[in-house]
């Protein structure tokens, strides 16, 4: 029943993203295909090195090289280059013994530091060793750059046996700790290496895949507090785990063989694709790109092994065969191509069932603050801006200290009126902490002398559109205390940085308060009042009749699995029309708190605080506005107050993830989530139906662009007589 109620919900979710929006890098200098993708020092910046001569630093943002570097005929990179991270050098190896170094102000590489070593090395791996890198011998020996610059000659003595060969490593990291993970591989038998620079609990031990003594497919790792965890593409279509504690780092209880479990199955991936590459993306969500032989395209899917599911999937029109090994890199996944690296990138969270089910937002979103408190600088998720400066800093600065004085003296009438001067012009971004400090005073004289003078100050103040939780975190807290339903609606609207747990408790104070008091809060809910009167309506069509089936007859089947035998919903079609559950005026107060951004991860845990009761309200709400919104024929409510499909839907995501055990056994809830999924089926067919139609309009559109490029003119010359 479990498993049966948790695929019902996941119709709740209308549209999936993972992905930004992908653009290509390139086109790459010199030939030959990507060998190696590092860290360029920052998240914007990527390492490519390209064919056995080039090098290049690019500028991922502004889609420019920043510096390119090219061995002489005659060389070969024979290790990919990397940038050292405590000094700022690059590094490449080249003819497999040589180590070169240069800095980015460098141009003739023929003039930087070289030095050659006596053994073969396999690979520089970036990390916070000395020298900024590490360097790791075809022998299976690890040394820090600066140890093998300090003595390239001496004797470096490996773990490898002879004729066992390094077919993969990676640098794993976790907070302060870097191990370095390799697996070699002699006569089909593969070992898995953990290591370090200076590290004598290095170890090794067999590993087995699936079952098979071969090399997987494809493979990448992380730490997970303090554990290895390696996670394997096999070519049986499925994803095998394979968990290293950080115990067995210990000699003494080193495991004898490490195995693996299987993760997931990939539905519908092709097993003989010709090009197969992945990265893990934290902890639940794992990237991969493939070619399959029987598409000309490549495929980036974006797959969450907590959950099982499919969260994105992109087309790659011009990806082959030859294409390098994919990388994420700051936010960013990297994967080259012939001639250009594409850049896609990700963003999701991986703790809730909403992200896993593709909650997460697309590039469009506009919900969210960009706050720089260096400057003051903020910009809301309303699109609210704030006002320039229309007077000199110092005469508003004189003002502000006056209106300080007046409070501290009591006149709390001469400061009102003096603030109201000074809010009704401009307040340049500087005097915003001044505002903050004056917010302070008001707050200590409202704690001490409580007057409508002094709470008329400080609604003047929020609404000044120059505070911020982070600037004036009291403010926040003697309202939620107070109760004061009006000015919290105030801080709402104007603060951009509330935090979760902070905004969890604005909805439990509205839905806990009496009616009485939400009748007394000084709220304008007109544009909830006429929320219902504003529904776009199609031609020919009556207005509450929309084309919305929520008794769907041929549901039943499958949600016989939740309802019990014998109680089948027995709603009239009057009833199953969701009406608001609350009044508009504390509807409007929760609208307000719904539009706040904030972070799934953090918003989560804070839910789960809500009790059983107000989870069940909220959810009627949102079931109420997600039916409204459904109506519309844009999906958008046309007020800047409510909230927007997108909104709606994580929100319902959230709060069914939250109290999923609570809900499912409520019988109120029942008849709520079955009508939220069968109206999300309609929508769904909806959205299916206009895929459908955009394509063959795409098509009419290229045939037409294709027609208008025909030469309407031709020219005949005589050649020849």
């Amino acid at each position: 029943m479990h498993s049966a109620f948790s695929c019902s919900l996941s119709l709740l979710i209308v549209a999936m993203a993972g992905f930004g929006i992908a653009q290509y890098l390139g086109p790459l200098p010199a030939s030959g295909r990507v060998v190696g993708l590092e860290p360029g020092g920052d998240d914007d910046r990527v390492l490519v090195t390209r064919g056995e001569r080039n090098v290049t630093l690019y500028k991922v943002s502004k889609q420019h090289a920043l510096g390119s570097w090219s061995l002489r005929q005659g060389q070969a990179i024979s290790a990919p280059a990397v940038l050292c991270a405590t000094t700022g050098e690059l590094a490449v190896v080249k003819n497999t013994q040589t180590l070169q170094l240069w800095k980015e102000s460098d141009v003739n590489l023929e003039k930087v530091f070289r030095c050659t070593v006596t053994h073969p090395i396999h690979r520089l791996l970036p990390g916070p060793w000395c020298g900024g890198a590490a360097v790791l011998f075809t022998c299976g020996a690890v040394h820090s750059l600066d140890t093998v610059l300090s003595s390239p000659l001496c004797t470096v003595t490996g773990c490898l046996l002879s004729g066992e060969v390094i077919r993969w490593c990676k640098v794993v990291a976790d907070r302060d700790k870097h191990l370095i993970v390799f697996v070699s591989e002699k006569e089909n038998a593969l070992r898995l290496h953990v290591a370090a620079p200076g590290d004598a609990q290095a170890w090794n031990a067999p590993w087995n895949v699936g079952g098979k003594p071969t090399m997987p497919l494809a493979q990448d790792a992380i730490l997970q507090r303090e554990d290895l965890v390696l996670i394997s593409l096999c070519s049986d279509s499925k994803l095998y785990k394979s968990e290293v504690l950080a115990s067995h780092r210990n000699p003494e209880s080193l495991p004898s063989m490490v195995m693996s479990t299987q993760l997931m199955e990939l539905p519908g991936w092709e097993p003989s694709s010709r090009a197969v590459s992945m990265a893990l993306l934290g902890d639940c969500h794992v990237a991969v790109a493939s070619l399959p032989e029987s598409s000309a395209a490549g495929c980036l899917s974006l797959w969450n092994t907590k959950f099982k599911t499919l969260h994105a999937s992109l087309s790659i029109s011009n990806m082959t065969a030859e294409c390098g090994e994919l990388r994420s890199l700051g936010g960013n996944l990297f994967l080259p191509l012939e001639e250009s690296l594409f850049v896609v990138p990700w963003r999701g969270n991986s703790s809730s069932l909403a992200d896993a089910l593709g909650r997460q937002p697309t590039a469009e979103e506009d919900c969210f603050a960009v706050v720089d408190w260096a400057t003051s600088q903020v910009e809301t998720a309303h699109g609210k801006e704030f006002l320039k400066n229309s007077c000199s800093t110092e005469g508003m600065d004189a003002q502000i200290k006056s209106i300080a004085s007046f409070i501290e003296r009591g006149s709390t009438t001469k400061a009102f009126q003096e603030l109201s001067r000074l809010v009704s012009g401009t307040i340049p971004k500087a005097l915003h902490p001044m505002l903050a400090d004056l917010t302070r005073r008001v707050i200590v004289h409202l704690q001490d002398k409580p007057g409508t003078a002094a709470h008329n100050i400080l609604v003047h103040l929020v609404n000044s559109h120059c505070l911020s939780y982070s600037s004036c975190p009291d403010v926040f807290r003697m309202v939620l205390t107070a109760r004061d339903l009006a000015l919290l609606h105030i801080c709402l609207r104007t603060f951009p940085d509330i935090p979760e747990c902070r905004l969890v408790s604005c909805i439990n104070l509205f839905l806990s308060v009496t009616e009485a008091e939400v009748e007394k809060a000084a709220v304008n809910c007109d544009e909830m009042s006429q929320f219902e009167s504003t529904i776009d309506i199609v031609p020919g069509e009556e207005r509450d009749k929309p084309d919305v089936s929520l008794t769907d007859a041929t549901n039943e089947e499958e949600d016989s699995d939740y309802e019990s035998a014998g109680e089948k919903s027995s709603l009239g079609p009057s009833e199953q029309v969701p009406t608001c559950p609350v009044s508009y005026r504390r509807a409007t107060l929760l609208n307000a708190a719904l539009m706040i951004p904030y972070s799934s991860a953090i918003l989560l845990p804070c839910l789960k605080l809500l009790s059983a009761d107000h989870a069940l309200v909220l959810l009627k709400y949102l079931h109420f506005l997600f039916y409204q919104c459904c109506l519309r024929i844009s999906g958008k409510n046309g007020s800047s107050h409510v909230p927007q499909l997108r909104q709606v839907v994580d929100w319902i995501s959230l709060l069914i993830d939250a109290h999923f055990s609570v809900l499912f056994m409520m019988p109120e809830a029942k008849h709520v989530i079955i009508q939220m999924q069968n109206l999300t089926k309609s929508q769904v067919n909806i959205v299916f139906q206009l895929q459908k139609m955009s394509a063959l309009l795409n098509d009419f559109r290229y045939m037409r662009t294709k027609a208008a490029r025909t030469p309407k003119f031709y020219s005949i010359d005589v050649l020849f007589i």
